[in-house]
Formats: C-alpha cells, sequence, structure tokens
C-alpha cells in the first residue's frame, strides 16, 4: 500500500489549441445600460492643421460622454497606429486587406474588451445588424462589407478588437447602406463574433497495480491484497506467476462480527475508486478527480485512470 505514488515517466503530457465562444450583444445607442464588453466611439477626421492649435480652443471634436474620448484625436491615433506607415500595432490582417480601406471624414470605432477578445477574433465571424437592413460582415481578411453589395465600408483588426466603419451622415435614418452605418439615439444594434482562447488540456495517466492503494480507510496498516508469487513446470519452460491473496489474518473480524478473511471469500468486501487526487513534488493536492461512478480494484491486473482538466 502506498499514500502516494509517483507518475511515470510517460504520466503527464499537455497540449494547447484554440476554442472559439461566439458572443452576441444588442447595443442602444444613447442607453447607459449597454454591455461593458463592446463600446462604440465617433472618430472624426480633423483639418490639417487641428493638431497646432492652442489647448485654449478646445477644437478636440466630439466627446463622447460615456469613454470620454474626443473624436479627432481618436481619428488621428487610428490612422496612424492601422495605416500610416509609422504604424507600430500589427495589423491582425494581411496589408492588402488594409488599403482596400481608406479612413476618411467620419467612423464609428467599434472596441471589443480585452477578456471579451481573448486571443483574437475569429475571422469571418463578426457583423453588425439594424434592423431592416442587410448586415456589414467581415471577409475573414479584415475587411468589412455590406452583405451582398460587395461595398466595402471599414476594417476589422482581429488581434486588438478593433472594427472601424464608415460613418453615412447623410443617411436620413438608422441604416447601413454602401455608403456605411447611420446609427440615432435609443435605436439597438446588434454585434456578433467569436473570440479565440488557447486552451491547456493536461492528461494524466494513473497507472495503479494490484498492491497499490488498497489499505482500509479505518486501518491504514491493513492492505486488502498481497502479491504471492510463485513458479511452476510446464513442459520444458518453468513459469513463474504472481496471484494477489486477502493480506488479512482469519481471526480478524469486521464491525458487523463477520469474519473479514470470509468477506474477502464471500466477494462482499472489496475495495473502490471513487476520487482521484493530484500532488506536486511538495505533496500539495492541486486537483482532484472524482469519477462518475465507483470503480472496483482488480485483484489480478493492473489499471489505469485518466485523468483530463483543462487550464
Amino acid at each position: 500500500m502506498r499514500a502516494v505514488k509517483p507518475l511515470g515517466a510517460d504520466g503527464y503530457t499537455k497540449n494547447d489549441y484554440v476554442a472559439y465562444v461566439s458572443q452576441s450583444y444588442t447595443i442602444t445607442s444613447g442607453s447607459l445600460t449597454n454591455t461593458e464588453y463592446v463600446t462604440i466611439d465617433f472618430a472624426d477626421q480633423p483639418s490639417d492643421d487641428w493638431k497646432y492649435q492652442q489647448t485654449s480652443d478646445f477644437d478636440l471634436g466630439y466627446l463622447n460622454s460615456s469613454s470620454g474620448i474626443y473624436s479627432y484625436p481618436l481619428f488621428s491615433l487610428l490612422n496612424r497606429a492601422f495605416y500610416s506607415s509609422q504604424s507600430i500595432v500589427e495589423y491582425g490582417t494581411s496589408s492588402f486587406a488594409v488599403t482596400k480601406f481608406t479612413p476618411t471624414s467620419s467612423l464609428y470605432v467599434f472596441n471589443i474588451a480585452n477578456q471579451s477578445v481573448g486571443d483574437g477574433i475569429q475571422p469571418g465571424s463578426f457583423s453588425i445588424r439594424v434592423s431592416g437592413s442587410s448586415p456589414i460582415v467581415d471577409d475573414g481578411y479584415g475587411k468589412l462589407y455590406v452583405n451582398n453589395t460587395g461595398s466595402i465600408v471599414g476594417n476589422i483588426f482581429y488581434k486588438h478588437g478593433i472594427a472601424l466603419v464608415t460613418n453615412n451622415k447623410n443617411a436620413p435614418s438608422q441604416s447601413i447602406s454602401s455608403g456605411g452605418l447611420k446609427l440615432v439615439p435609443f435605436l439597438s444594434v446588434d454585434v456578433k463574433y467569436s473570440s479565440s482562447f488557447t486552451i491547456t488540456e493536461h492528461t494524466v495517466i494513473c497507472k495503479l497495480r494490484p498492491t497499490d492503494f488498497n489499505a482500509s480507510i479505518l486501518n491504514h496498516t491493513i492492505g486488502y491484497y498481497t502479491a504471492v508469487t510463485g513458479s511452476y513446470v510446464s513442459g520444458s519452460d518453468t513459469i513463474t506467476y504472481t496471484n494477489y491473496t486477502p493480506n488479512i489474518s482469519s481471526s480478524a473480524t469486521a464491525l458487523s462480527g463477520e469474519k473479514i478473511s470470509d468477506l474477502f471469500d464471500s466477494g462482499s468486501l472489496t475495495p473502490y475508486v471513487t476520487t482521484i487526487g493530484l500532488y506536486d513534488r511538495n505533496l500539495n493536492l492541486v486537483a482532484m478527480g472524482k469519477l462518475a461512478n465507483p470503480v472496483p480494484r482488480a485483484k489480478n491486473v493492473d489499471q489505469t485512470f485518466i485523468v483530463k482538466f483543462d487550464t
């Protein structure tokens, strides 16, 4: 009987894989109860000399009161970060896709929170929908276009969770058209996408011999089985064997007054596995697995339990 058994050389492996989580949010323009995972800002193209004006002029464009972001600096930042030759941010798309759209005039900026982006937005999964209009979808290469028209109205940067869409100021009502997107206060817009997360799958292989972990819970000095090794001659060969017999004296009794050896012989006393604990090298319990159903310990053969968990 062992209290803790070390894993074998092949007892532990881990593999990384990417999981995708579909997400959907409805945002009402002007509402204070919108989700924190997706926010919408305005970015307006300033005049060429706006950056040289005095701070006292307060000419920073429209102020989004919910985010505290001004539209002129936001447009300049996005243009420099994603589209200029001085860009210091990876596109998350091919440069070919990005050059198909040039930000001008006014933009809606869809900003997805980091905890919702994960490792990045899954290409081909992003969409924007408003009532009565065809959706804006991404083509898997970073371009946003109006469904069924082919009109490119923006870009999405998958790794950063940022989507830029042309603001169609001339539209009379909330809509999606070849001119871009128009939002009006107190009407809803649906945003859908799938975010990717890298998950590590851990696999632990626990191999047990019949003499491992077979002690009584009430008396750890008593093992259920002990190994008995012998041999016999078969023709010209000598065959060795190992049997496992109850390691109980004939006089030991159970709480019910019956002889424990009789309980073994009758098959009514059998150790079961219900829980597997995993420990680090300092014997700290780091994980615990519960079996769906108790599994009886094998008497004469090895048993293998495979424990899997994700982090």
